[in-house]
């Protein structure tokens, strides 16, 4: 613990001592607001010499005050100054602050014992919040700020005694290792509005939706099973529309990862998939898809520790909020740029080791994209809400209105961005199985998009052999010699040993070996592709589908 907590930690435990409280009601009233037994412990132990016994007070009767007294200043009792980690909630006032007269329009007050009070636990809630503000507002009111504590003595979400929200959340944080099972939903929404790229006008919505259980009491085997959603709609100027969707299932089970598509509708994407990716997304509905995870939670942990250490963030209380599961705290917090930027270089370490794998030494180039991002989309506020009852995390939500003029200056209007997360079910058991006919991801993208990979490298070594043949035929007036004996001629002293490495391309890609015909004016030269269609070219550049049989077969 931090010197400048134990020393006031221990001057709470001090005045609550002399004020009639026992040593365990003091250790349960600090437990119970987030201080560990061996911070407690801890500064009991400092507390050297022995505490003097408490005197018994005599109930004084009621008196008037006097002439001279109604001039003076209220004597109170000195308020106990709270730890900076938390004000102690709900602390015992060992006497009740009664009035006595209301002479010249200021009450004046006695303390008179109430053993309920120094019993600890006993008394009415409302009655101790009101007397605790009442001995405070007096306080104030000596050193002249009454006036400002008048406005929240009427705020009922405001407690001399309420835990600050920094302890709440870093508790509910630490909470987090007691939950072993949960369930979600999520929701994550993208509105346009006004949006022109390029002077054209574009309206787009696009929601993202999931649900589902996670299970983690077995760290070696955890659970997840989740239901996902994307959909997308927009329409622009030029009267394009455009209405994609796709939605399927994940399922964790330790370290392996399953993903199934259910259905999908990518109009022309579809196309753009097969032309630049070679992927067939129809062979991807309704099949299994297992992933081997990479297990990012001890770099998670790190990042977070981090952001809580340097507090990399500014919390902003909120009125409490009514959830389903009772009352809620209800906090705004948002990053602190500052520190954000201190503490950068720290946090990209942890990836420098997968930075470095794509783009070696540029750490600091990462740090500026990240604040160049940070710059365009502006002041980010997350709202949590965590449970009163249970200092859980309920609820996580996100509203943004971004810019995106900041992002091209060809274009101009704003995306409302909704994102909203809450959790329910904790700790109640998840049942995730292994799917049934599931297949590696490798092999399914093997089983995709493999053939037209290949033939698309085939496609180019036919390419190649078209533009040797040419190169040939102006050196030496003729293609006579380009085949020989059915086959491209590996034995020409300038392109022969090019020639041999295309066609062992081509085979490996599992294709046939090139049959070649030609003579002084033509050439024809084609090949068998995997799926058993053919692939042709001839003298005037153009590629078929044609199987050669001859130096002058046409190739369409």
């Amino acid at each position: 613990m931090a010197n400048p907590q134990l020393n006031e930690l221990v001057d709470y435990i001090k005045k609550a001592s002399q004020a009639g409280q026992t040593d365990q009601q003091t250790r349960q009233i600090l437990s119970k607001n987030g201080w560990s037994d061996a911070e407690v412990n801890e500064a009991f132990a400092s507390i050297s010499t022995i505490k003097p016994q408490a005197q018994p007070q005599v109930k004084q009767p009621v008196q008037q005050p006097s002439q001279q007294s109604q001039q003076q200043q209220p004597r109170t009792q000195p308020q106990i100054k709270q730890p900076d980690k938390s004000p102690v909630g709900h602390f015992d006032v060992p006497a009740t602050i009664s009035p006595s007269s209301n002479l010249g329009g200021k009450p004046q007050y006695q303390l008179v014992e109430n053993k309920k009070f120094r019993s600890g636990g006993g008394g009415n809630f409302v009655l101790r919040f009101f007397i605790s503000l009442t001995v405070i507002i007096i306080i104030i009111s000596v050193i002249g700020a009454g006036a400002a504590l008048a406005t929240r003595f009427w705020d009922p979400e405001w407690s001399p005694f309420r835990p600050g929200p920094e302890t709440i959340i870093l508790k509910a944080w630490d909470n987090l290792a007691q939950i072993k099972s949960e369930n979600f939903n999520s929701e994550l929404l993208l509105n346009s509005k006004d949006v022109k790229i390029q002077e054209n006008g574009v309206s787009f919505n696009v929601s993202l939706k999931a649900n589902g259980g996670v299970d983690s009491s077995d760290p070696q085997n955890k659970l997840a099973s989740m239901q996902a959603s994307l959909g997308a709609t927009g329409t622009d100027d030029a009267g394009s529309n455009y209405d994609l969707s796709i939605s399927g299932e994940i399922r964790l089970i330790g370290e392996s990862l399953y993903v199934r598509v259910n259905d999908y509708k990518l109009g022309e994407l579809e196309e753009f998939l097969v032309m630049f990716f070679g992927i067939d997304a129809s062979k991807l509905k309704d099949q299994w898809i297992k992933f081997d995870e990479k297990d990012a939670q001890e770099a998670e942990n790190k990042i977070v520790k981090i952001l809580l250490d340097k507090k990399v963030y500014n919390i902003k209380q909120l009125p409490d909020n009514q959830g389903s599961a009772g009352v809620e705290y209800h906090y705004l917090i948002s990053l602190d740029r500052a520190k954000l930027n201190i503490v950068l270089p720290e946090i990209l370490g942890i990836f420098q080791e997968d930075i470095n794998k794509y783009s070696p030494g540029t750490t600091t180039y990462f740090q500026k994209d990240i604040n160049d991002a940070l710059d365009k989309i502006g002041d980010l506020f997350v709202e949590l809400f965590i449970g009163k009852a249970d200092n859980l995390f309920h609820k996580i939500q996100l509203n943004k209105d971004l810019d995106i003029s900041k992002f091209s200056d060809a274009s101009s209007g704003t995306v409302k961005i909704s994102y909203k997360s809450e959790q329910s079910g904790i700790n109640q058991p998840v049942q995730v199985t292994v799917p049934d006919n599931y297949k590696n991801f490798q092999q399914v993208m093997e089983e995709i998009s493999g053939p037209i990979i290949r033939a698309q490298k085939v496609n180019s070594d036919m390419s190649r052999i078209s533009e040797i043949a040419q190169s040939y035929f102006d050196s030496s007036k003729s293609y006579y010699y380009l085949c020989s004996r059915g086959y491209l001629n590996g034995s020409l002293k300038t392109y022969g040993a090019e020639f041999v490495s295309l066609s062992k391309d081509m085979v490996a890609q599992k294709a046939g070996w090139a049959n070649c015909f030609s003579n002084i004016q033509n050439f024809c030269i084609s090949a068998q592709l995997e799926d058993k269609s053919w692939i042709c070219i001839s003298k005037d550049g153009w590629t078929g589908t044609t199987k050669c049989a001859s130096a002058t077969t046409v190739c369409r």
